[in-house]
Parts: C-alpha cells; structure tokens; sequence
C-alpha cells in the first residue's frame, strides 16, 4: 500500500493562515473588550467570529498535519483530517472526477441506490501518481476526455508557446502562475473578512478600516485582470476541472460573495431609480471589456463553437453583475458626501418581519411621493419611534445618484 500525505509547502501555508486568520479576528475581539467589555455587540458578534475564525484555523491545521492518503490492490483510504477516514476497496469504485482543488472518488456501497463520494485534496504528495493509477481502476469517459484536454494543452504550453525555453524554465514559470494565484486568493479572504468584520464594528474603530477594505474589494478585479495580463495567458480567469493553468475564478467568488453580503445589507434603505440599472449596466461594460483585453486568445475562443462563445459571455454576464450589484450599492452610500434632506414625518404602524434575519419597519406618512410608506429601520429606531410619534427620515442623494436613507428619533 502506497501511503502520501500533504505536501511541506501546504503545511507552512496552513500554518500561516492559521496565524493570520486567528490573529485578525482575536486582535479585533481584544481591541472591543478593552473598549467596551460589556457591549452586546461584542459578545453577540465580536466572540462568534473570532470562535469562527479559530475554528477554521484548527480545521486548516488538522487537514494539514493529520491527512493522509492510502490506496494499493486492496483499496483507497483517505483522512481528511479532522473526520474518520473513508475505505473503499476496489471493486466498489465506480469513476472519479476533479476540480481545480479536489479529486472526487465515486463509489457504489451495496444496497445503495445512488453512488457515494469523498474528495482527496490535490495537495497530497506526488499526486499524479495517483491520478494515473486510479486512471487504470475507474471508467469514465468524461474523466479521459478532460485528460485528453489537458495533455493537449500541455502540448501547446512545452512546444507551441514557450518552445524556446528548458524543462526547468517552464516549470519555473508555472509554479509563479500558480502561486500568484493562490496569493490572490488568500488576499480575497483576507479582505472580505476584514471588510465585513469591521462593517460591524465600524463605529468602535478609530480608523476608517471598512472603508479601506471596501476599496480594495471593489478594484480587486482591477488586479486580477491585471494578474491575467502580465501572465500572457499563464494565469486564467476560468479553467477546465483539470487544467495545466490556474484560475482566477475562486478569487473573484470571493469578492463578489462580499459584494452580496453589502448588497443584501444596503438594499432596504435604497429607493429605487433607473440610476441602479445604469450603474450595474456600466460596471458589467467595464468588467466585460477588461475580460477581453486581458484574457488570452485560447480562453476567449473557448471550444470554438458560436454557441459556446455565447454562453460563455452570458456566464460571464452573470458573474460580473452579481459583482456588480454590490459595489453599486456599497460605493453609492459609503462614498456619498451629499447633505440629507431631514424629513419630519408621523409613525402609522410598526412590523417586525422574521425570516433568515430579523427586519424591523415603521410605516410613516408621506413624504416623498406624496403616499404612504413601509421604511426599513434600525432595532434602536424601531424601539424609540413609537406609533404615533415622529420620525426623522435623512435623505441622500447618493454618491451615484440613487438615493438613500436612515430613520432615527431625532
């Protein structure tokens, strides 16, 4: 039996994520509890994401140092670290597949209806040797298709593209590709957990942290695009499941899952105007046009088909407008400097909606078109707004021109 485990680089890189995700979520849960270290929000938000990010460091470090992967003529074993290991014994495998991070063992369990999957991490030590041995146990057209391309584009890469270079230049070259991917990816988590931890606690900060990191997330794609560039095709902003290249695309999920979060959060004090429409429109143009500039020539043709160029756009479309949305949103009212308008009006109703989180509303009289509204609050506006009382509506125009607003008492 062939036994492998993680490689000594993951190890060291596990280490250090480790360190920084601890120390950036500790360093902000300290800094409340000095602050204030009997704030609700700092036991509430501030020790939930810090036992989180502690949490995540301990998986990283388990799957790290204590998975390992074991297979022969008896079977395929595989710990990922902080789970039981899982056994199969050859003639339940039925086929295996892959991403950009997993392979995904396929097997069938008698009495089972449907197959069953666990995924190795491709991290492991020589694990190409699994490939081609696992190759030879399981049939799957799909699979030796996806081989057939990515043994094509090796070809391109050694004797089309850089012909001209040794054995150990083109690896050379590669292993930069790859690991200025991973930086970007690791510096798309960094700061998306900076961004949205110091949103909750953007009033007990004595610098302008959320600010700073929503900038770096709305021209984060300025950077990978510009990783794309440089690398002269080395560098992809989506692959294939197997690839010889890395992709760019868990970096940009990232950022805009971070977009999401600010749009989800924003869009209930946003009123809505043709402007939103304009400005996403815009920001897909820019995204899009960047995208054709900088992507390689291999990537833009995809399989060469009209139909596929088409739904590759569309998919594309898709994908930048879900960017799109929140940094419209998010740049619109972090970055606005315009003076509110104060509207005095009278509280009609209360409603407490209870879904994925809780809203709070008040209904007030008119006062922008000349009907009666339902306005989303803050809990320390809906608590202090009594029926029948007044409430203060601030209304601005918006650094894009979509207007915005808060309620409070006074």
């Amino acid at each position: 039996m062939q036994k492998e485990v993680f490689r000594t680089k993951t190890k060291v890189s596990a280490v250090i994520s480790a360190i920084v995700i601890t120390g950036l979520f500790g360093g902000l849960f300290v800094f409340c509890i000095k602050d204030n270290p009997r704030s609700i929000e700092t036991w509430t938000l501030g020790f939930p994401l810090f036992a989180v990010g502690l949490l995540f460091s301990v998986i990283c470090l388990l799957e790290a140092f204590r998975s390992y992967l074991l297979y022969g003529e008896e079977g395929i074993e595989y710990c990922n670290g902080f789970s039981k290991p899982k056994r199969i014994s050859l003639n339940e495998l039925q086929f295996v597949d892959t991403n950009d991070h997993y392979i995904f063992v396929y097997y069938q369990r008698p009495g089972f209806i449907k197959p069953k999957y666990f995924r190795i991490s491709i991290y492991i030590n020589d694990i190409k040797a699994f490939y081609d041995w696992i190759l030879e146990k399981a049939d799957n057209p799909n699979f030796d298709r996806q081989v057939e391309k990515y043994n094509a584009e090796v070809d391109d890469f050694k004797y089309n593209r850089y012909d001209n270079l040794t054995e150990d230049e083109q690896a050379a070259l590669l292993r930069r590709a790859w690991l200025t991917t991973k930086i970007l990816w690791y510096a798309a988590i960094l700061i998306g957990a900076t961004c949205i931890t110091s949103l909750f606690f953007i009033k007990k900060i004595p610098f302008p942290l959320f600010r700073i990191s929503l900038i770096a997330c709305l021209v984060f794609p300025l950077l990978l695009f510009i990783a794309m560039k440089i690398s002269k095709g080395l560098i992809r902003f989506n692959t294939a499941n197997i690839s010889l290249y890395p992709s760019l695309l868990p970096a940009f999920s990232i950022i805009s899952a971070i977009n999401l979060i600010l749009l989800y959060i924003n869009m209930d004090s946003v009123i809505g105007s043709m402007n939103i429409l304009y400005s996403i429109t815009a920001v897909d143009a820019i995204l899009l046009i960047l995208y054709i500039i900088c992507a390689d020539s291999e990537e833009l043709k995809g399989n060469g088909k009209t139909w596929g160029k088409i739904v590759n756009i569309v998919s594309l479309l898709v994908l930048f407008t879900l960017f799109s949305a929140g940094a419209v949103f998010s740049y619109n009212k972090e970055f606005d400097c315009s003076t509110p308008e104060i509207i005095e009006t009278k509280v009609i109703d209360h409603k407490v909606s209870h879904g994925k989180h809780t809203s709070y509303y008040l209904t007030v009289s008119p006062w922008i078109d000349g009907e009666t509204k339902k306005v989303s609050v803050s809990s320390k506006a809906y608590k202090k707004c009594e029926i029948g009382g007044t409430a203060y509506i601030h209304l601005y125009n918006g650094a894009l021109g979509i207007h915005w607003y808060y309620v409070s008492k006074e």
